[in-house]
């Protein structure tokens, strides 16, 4: 290889896929950093009580019995935990409703109008999410352990 142009080009070769490599596996080793992180509960949905008790169950070696009394504890608990965390909510929507009030007051007319169609596009794709959460869960056993669904969640009726 004696042409330095073709030096060069293989060069640059070399460096794009060495580059490939090198991000793709980062990429890997970001994707098992997150699942990581959601499995522990920190950032990203909590684990879900089915995988609680199934790790519970591995780590302890439970018998049946034992796995029956704690789902009903965790779904007994579950229950008291929602009731305590209504008022929560509540407050937490009021919170929002201010800050988007806040928020308009600073936009212009035309902005006001996009904001609203940002703010509709942004609620749909989150009851969309919902719905196929729902989809994917409705057949799973920890069905039981998840909260009730939310009148708020339901998609607009059909015009």
């Amino acid at each position: 290889m004696a042409n330095p142009k073709l030096k060069w080009i293989v060069f640059i070769i070399a460096v794009f896929l060495i580059g490939d490599v090198l991000g793709f596996l980062s990429g890997q080793v970001y994707q098992r950093y997150e699942m990581e992180q959601r499995r522990r509960g920190r950032g990203g949905p909590p684990p879900r009580p089915q995988n609680f008790i199934t790790d519970l169950k591995q780590q302890l070696n439970l018998t049946p019995e034992q796995v029956n009394k704690i789902e009903n504890i965790l779904e007994a608990n579950r229950k008291r935990i929602e009731q305590e965390l209504a008022p929560f909510r509540e407050k937490a929507n009021s919170i929002r409703k201010e800050v988007e009030t806040q928020i308009e007051s600073v936009l212009t007319p035309e902005q006001k109008v996009k904001y609203k169609q940002f703010r509709d596009k942004m609620e749909m794709e989150r009851k969309k999410f919902e719905m196929e959460r729902r989809q994917r869960l409705g057949n799973d056993t920890t069905r039981r352990f998840l909260p009730p669904p939310s009148r708020d969640f339901l998609p607009p009726p059909p015009r």
